[in-house]
């Protein structure tokens, strides 16, 4: 805010805030009480309104955010369906996504606060890659491309530790804070950054798909 407007708002809310708050007293230290909680008022609307949902407002954002990369893929001539109810998890936290042609590959998103590592403590929503059991013919394959989908993404692309790859399970993530974005915007915002997760890495699979064949 400029000190114009400051001073412009100053003048409209003066009246008010002596009327309500300290009738019949106009000497500087009310005017000082003004000032500080007229500049109280203008914090609380810089504060962005956080993503702070309980379980089942999630799960409705979840569809949200599907429902908005569904779109925004659909409009690139690729076809997404959520498959949730057929793929084992908890519904209220996660949504597992098919892309067509891809039968043993699936994207889910997912809630997750690591215990561990540099994410540790957060309130984190993960956009993933599934391709368990497809090391030699998909992961390695994808994982040489990876640098350079990361700088398509603008993004960094992370994988599972060695001791989760040694057990079958090859992921690639995307990582959002949920802390970091705002209730209002954030279906539409995550909802576009999964849609070019799901693009991008879609796109190489096609060719390493091709290339097997």
């Amino acid at each position: 805010m400029t000190e114009r407007d400051f001073v412009s708002a100053f003048e409209q809310r003066k009246e008010l805030f002596i009327r309500q708050v300290m009738p019949g007293d106009n000497n500087r230290k009310a005017l000082d009480l003004f000032e500080k909680w007229l500049k109280g008022k203008l914090e609380h609307k810089k504060k962005p309104q956080k993503s702070q949902v309980n379980k089942k407002e999630f799960g409705l954002l979840l569809d949200s955010i599907v429902k908005e990369a569904e779109s925004r893929l659909a409009g690139k001539g690729i076809y997404a369906s959520c498959v949730s109810s057929i793929v084992p998890g908890n519904r209220s936290n996660s949504r597992c996504i098919r892309v067509k042609h891809l039968d043993s590959i699936y994207y889910r998103i997912c809630k997750t606060s690591p215990r561990k590592g540099k994410h540790s403590g957060k309130n984190l929503l993960a956009v993933e890659l599934i391709m368990d059991g497809n090391k030699n013919n998909i992961f390695l394959p994808l994982l040489f491309e990876k640098a350079n989908m990361e700088k398509e993404l603008g993004m960094e692309i992370e994988r599972e530790r060695q001791t989760i790859e040694a057990t079958g399970k090859y992921r690639f993530k995307i990582l959002f804070d949920l802390d970091e974005y705002e209730e209002k915007a954030i279906a539409r915002q995550l909802g576009e950054a999964m849609a070019k997760f799901m693009l991008v890495t879609w796109n190489y699979l096609n060719q390493i798909i091709n290339n097997n064949n």
